[in-house]
């Protein structure tokens, strides 16, 4: 097997090693590859894994103002196995010139891929779209990584070299270089972009795995330049997702899989766990019970205080904004106001949660008392601190029925999905600026939707593309799964049909 290009960290180096770099010197004796800089690709991540002397620096980029994407590798060469939640060693990721420590990484479950959450969000930085084609043989890719050239380690310094693909296979792509010469993979590259050239820019295809060393600095004279790089084609949703959040947003006992929390005909607030495969097994209490929820008109749920855990907001019968902490078992432990003033959300028709900005906080999204789109800013400890309109004001939403929020259409980006007054399911991209940008039908149109009580979003049957959960009016709870490119597919009951979820209030 070929070494994989990873460099191993020097003292002193830690603040400035890198990301990924594929280096062609030509001739082999020049500094190797094209210079690039943050401005050029501005998605270009350092990650340096480890202590000095003992870790490793590797390269990434960018897919979400808060996540980057690796190899695992890179994460595994120091033999720490590598599962979800705070890295195993200290770990700083580099974007822009701006040094952050990671707090969490998620591999791919079978293949060398890594996503690597920042402590803090990488904004004005614009991440760099995953590519949903496959790659084809004899294609040309460009390659960029902060590693060896032919004559040179500059850790700071990334270059890019063109290397054409020459084998296709279902998770991996092998690149041989593009240019007589060329160098690379290189110590250092590992996890670097493989990036196709579309119009408007690049878009990340591959990202590097292992290199021949061939032609790098320090490499035996015998060594091959080339090397391996794993696709993300075929997994951009696995990606989106993950880096969205979606399913932790609606995982309220930690097992993994998305719940539904609902105020039933009761008015007691219930948790259905979701099993993983689009089914509800069971239900249980998550406030006490005895009708503590009468009154209330909507409800929205997600991580509002950052602490990994999934809570719920909810407009109450005074009409003011509630916060309610999840424990991470199933149940709520108390209550606060998310927003100041009495009676502030009177007449608001639905809200829903989602980080509409991409600052690393969950926000609010609501259809006012004026029929407008609002967005409320989460300040990511379960208070909201402002707000402004997603959509043109003028109540375009008069007679929305229902609303819910998460990664639709695959972009990395949180859209809302609603009901519109037509009784039909609308999907509105986000901008990831908090604005929505426009509108189009997920199901076919004709009013398919009409008398439905409640939408909630979540990956329910953790096929990697967010779905719908809906009760329709026959008082069934059904699954819609979507496609991953903003549309529904089909739909089946989650919970056994004859009308149990009649009278509920809201579902979240």
């Amino acid at each position: 097997m070929r070494e994989i290009s990873r460099r191993r960290l020097t003292g002193g180096a830690v603040a400035v090693v890198s990301v990924a770099a594929v280096l062609f010197p030509v001739p082999v004796a020049a500094v190797g590859g094209t210079a690039v800089d943050s401005a050029t690709h501005p998605y270009l991540a350092k990650v340096a894994v480890g202590a000095p002397g003992v870790g490793f620096a590797c390269t990434g980029a960018l897919v979400n103002t808060r996540w980057v994407v690796t190899a695992k590798s890179c994460f595994e060469a120091g033999g720490q196995p590598v599962t979800d939640g705070a890295p195993a060693v200290a770990t700083t990721v580099t974007v822009a010139g701006v040094a952050r420590p990671a707090v969490r990484v998620v591999p791919h479950a079978s293949r060398d891929v890594v996503l690597v959450k920042l402590a803090t969000s990488a904004v004005g930085v614009t991440p760099v779209k995953v590519a949903v084609t496959a790659p084809v043989a004899g294609e040309t890719l460009s390659v960029i990584g902060y590693g060896r050239t032919a004559a040179t380690w500059v850790p700071g310094q990334a270059h890019l070299g063109t290397f054409t693909v020459s084998t296709v296979g279902a998770a991996v792509t092998g690149i041989e270089p593009g240019t007589a010469g060329q160098a690379g993979p290189c110590k250092g590259d590992a996890g670097g972009p493989g990036l196709r050239s579309v119009a408007g820019g690049f878009e990340l295809v591959a990202i590097t795995s292992e290199g021949g060393q061939g032609g790098c600095l320090g490499a035996a004279v015998d060594a091959t330049a080339g090397g391996t790089q794993t696709r993300l084609d075929d997994i951009a949703a696995w990606v989106a997702q993950t880096a969205a959040e979606i399913k932790p947003r609606g995982d309220f006992n930690g097992d993994g899989n998305p719940d539904l929390a609902a105020i039933n005909n009761k008015l007691d607030m219930l948790l259905f766990p979701g099993d993983g495969a689009g089914k509800l097994p069971s239900y249980a209490a998550m406030w006490a019970t005895g009708g503590a929820f009468t009154g209330y008109k909507a409800i929205a749920t997600g991580d509002f205080n950052n602490d990994g855990k999934a809570d719920v907001a909810g407009i109450n019968k005074s009409n003011d904004l509630l916060f309610f902490p999840g424990n991470g078992a199933g149940r709520l432990t108390s209550y606060s106001a998310m927003w100041p003033g009495t009676a502030a959300f009177a007449n608001y028709k639905a809200i829903t949660a989602g980080d509409f900005n991409g600052d690393g906080n969950l926000d609010l999204a609501g259809i006012n008392n004026n029929n407008d789109m609002l967005f409320f800013p989460g300040n990511g400890t379960g208070k909201l601190s402002t707000y402004a309109v997603m959509w043109p004001a003028g109540g375009a939403f008069v007679n929305y029925k229902a609303i819910t929020s998460g990664d639709f259409n695959g972009d990395g980006r949180f859209d809302i999905a609603a009901i519109n007054n037509n009784n039909d399911m609308l999907l509105f991209p986000g901008n990831g600026a908090g604005k929505l940008t426009s509108y189009a039908p997920m199901w076919p149109t004709g009013g398919a939707f009409v008398n439905y009580k409640g939408i909630a979003a979540g990956d329910f049957n953790t096929d990697g593309r967010l779905d719908l959960a809906a009760i329709n009016n026959n008082n069934d709870m059904l699954l819609f799964p979507g496609d991953g490119a903003g549309k529904l597919t089909s739909y089946k009951a989650m919970w056994p049909t004859g009308g149990a979820f009649a009278g509920y209030v809201a579902i979240g």
